[in-house]
């Protein structure tokens, strides 16, 4: 009676075994497969344009930046194709703020805001998110 005891212990042991190894390379297929997978979905939702220096100078104020723009990722090569405009745009916006409001210390934000409209106002388009200023200098006259 032990050897057919012992025999069926084994049986077991190997299915167990077996199962233990299936399970694992199961496991191992779905986190590639969820590796992979995540790669294509996350896609960021914004793109940005960089812009080479802008510096406008008025009687009261001058004023040095680098503006990036920042889009829907399907919108920066709308971007690139309108940059020339949107210099014009961004230089006049730049040249007609208000130096009292520039002066506060919500300022910059409002040079962004500014920047942003007049960005969209002057191609007659949304497509301008926002306006980041990765360099900002004001001088007063």
């Amino acid at each position: 009676m032990a050897p057919a005891r012992q025999s069926g212990n084994s049986l077991l042991a190997i299915l167990v075994g077996m199962l233990a190894v299936m399970i694992a390379i199961a496991a191992g297929i779905g986190f590639a497969w969820y590796y992979l997978e995540s790669d294509k979905r996350h896609v960021p939702p914004i793109a940005y344009s960089s812009f080479d220096p802008i510096v406008v100078r008025s009687s009261g104020f001058a004023i040095k930046t680098t503006i990036v723009l920042q889009t829907a990722p399907e919108e920066a090569a709308w971007v690139q194709g309108n940059k020339a405009a949107l210099t014009v745009a961004l230089q006049t916006a730049l040249a007609s703020a208000d130096l009292e409001r520039v002066k506060t210390p919500d300022g910059v934000a409002y040079v962004q805001g500014l920047l942003r409209d007049a960005a969209n106002k002057a191609l007659q388009t949304r497509s301008v998110q926002e306006v980041l200023l990765t360099d900002y200098v004001l001088q007063l006259n």
